[in-house]
């Protein structure tokens, strides 16, 4: 499951805005497992330019990988890391955010979502036990927040 078909890759890649704010958002899973509680994690990044015409939200996420006939990851989706536009994924959301980081709230390094990708990917292959959305988003969130708001 994933909120995302990863369509914003290319873009975010080269994306140079820096991150304003973030939002961990969860999507229950389908069936039994979905009624016992389970869901998957996504990370909406927002990033601002310039002026405020010029902001963009992400959604990036952790799933199975979607491969070539030769085994190995689509680019797009390199060790199941999806990048897709937020636009076209909030019509999946049915609750608010678990926990939101504001731009008072963020580190000061001026991270981009290219870079946030990028660490997503240097985690390795998605597992269902050590490497899943949950695991991605958290290191994400924890890397996008000061010391005061991170978690545990």
């Amino acid at each position: 499951v994933r909120g995302g078909n990863g369509n914003a890759h290319i873009e975010a890649c080269s994306d140079q805005r820096v991150v304003c704010r973030v939002e961990w958002h969860t999507i229950q899973l389908p069936g039994v497992v979905g009624r016992l509680g389970g869901a998957h994690s996504l990370l909406v990044v927002f990033v601002r330019g310039e002026t405020a015409s010029e902001t963009c939200a992400y959604s990036i996420e952790k799933a199975r990988a979607r491969t070539k006939g030769n085994g190995e990851d689509e680019d797009f989706c390199k060790n199941g890391v999806f990048v897709s536009y937020w636009q076209d994924v909030a019509p999946n959301m049915l609750s608010p955010p678990l926990h939101v980081l504001q731009t008072h709230q963020l580190q000061s390094d001026g991270l981009t979502i290219g870079r946030l990708r990028q660490l997503a990917v240097d985690m390795g292959a998605y597992t269902v036990g050590e490497k899943n959305c949950h695991h991605a988003v958290l290191l994400l969130y924890n890397t996008c927040a000061s010391a005061d708001y991170q978690l545990a």
